[in-house]
């Protein structure tokens, strides 16, 4: 019996190992999000399990290899990133959302949540996050054709 590839181990050792910004964005991002491309539901459960305890850089990477990662999973790891403190990790996470929806996630958005997640975080800050302006506008527009108020 040939054993399945463990893509959840492979990508942690990967994200870990890749702590280094230059090499990351050559080549680095491109194999992690092949290997997510592949996860299984038992993979993301893995992944949702240790996020919590990861280091700043390793989140960041995770972030970018979830470019157009369209699953509920991805929507909802990017989301919890915009909710932690750090703001880097929250518009990096802002820009790989946007990037996503106009790669058709947009049924996987809860567009509410995610504007109650930046209407927080200006609220936590005293800011107007431009950065995440069209994000904000991706949201009202899906706001708007899924009839929300």
């Amino acid at each position: 019996m040939v054993a399945l590839p463990n893509l959840f181990d492979d990508l942690d050792r990967f994200l870990q190992a890749s702590q280094f910004k230059d090499a990351w964005s050559d080549d680095g991002c491109c194999y992690a999000n092949r290997l997510l491309f592949d996860f299984s539901d038992s993979d993301w459960e893995h992944l949702a399990a240790v996020i919590a305890g990861r280091e700043r850089l390793w989140k960041l990477s995770l972030t970018q290899a979830l470019t157009e990662i369209t699953t509920k999973q991805s929507i909802s790891i990017l989301i919890s990133f915009m909710r932690e403190p750090d703001e880097e990790l929250f518009y990096e996470a802002a820009v790989t959302l946007e990037e996503n929806i106009r790669s058709g996630a947009e049924l996987a958005i809860p567009p509410l949540e995610v504007q109650g997640v930046i209407e927080q975080k200006k609220r936590q800050t005293g800011k107007e996050l431009l950065g995440v302006w069209s994000l904000e506008a991706e949201i009202l527009r899906l706001i708007a054709k899924k009839g929300h108020p």
